[in-house]
């Protein structure tokens, strides 16, 4: 293997330390640059109503901007948890970057890999059912079948 830029997608669950784990070493062996990648799937006006209270009581302005704040503060926890697992990474003597992108996180995840060019994906598994995959699909899918670049998958 012959690996020099490594991107690892993240989320915030547990498992994600496995993950991370495994992509460390595996730059670490192969002297690789790391990218720690997280994709907050963008939020929408319906999908808030149970954290943030009922839309219709406010005007549309004031929803929009109740919107934008609750996605803000996602992202900077979210840059936050990635800045400390950069630095970790950093400390035990790989060379790593790290983003946080707002969108769709099974096309951000294979439009970052083209774009740096990454040579090797590493990816958690879903935590779904294998039946429920097949019904509405899997961010993990659709990237194994989409992703420019090598994959590891880490279950």
């Amino acid at each position: 293997m012959d690996y020099k830029k490594i991107l690892v997608a993240v989320d915030s669950y547990e498992h994600s330390l496995k993950v991370y784990e495994d992509a460390v070493e595996i730059a670490k062996k192969e002297k690789a640059q790391l990218f720690l990648l997280h994709v907050l799937k963008q939020k929408t006006p319906d999908e808030l109503m149970d954290r943030i209270g009922a839309f219709s009581e406010m005007e549309q302005s004031e929803s929009i901007q109740v919107l934008r704040e609750f996605n803000e503060h996602e992202a900077s926890f979210a840059r936050a948890w990635l800045e400390e697992l950069r630095n970790k990474a950093t400390d035990s003597g790989v060379d790593a970057l790290c983003a946080v992108e707002i969108g769709d996180p099974a096309e951000l995840i294979c439009d970052v890999a083209k774009r740096w060019e990454a040579d090797l994906l590493v990816i958690g598994r879903t935590r779904r059912s294998e039946l429920m995959d097949r019904f509405i699909g899997s961010v993990t899918n659709y990237v194994v079948h989409h992703t420019p670049c090598s994959i590891l998958l880490v279950y």
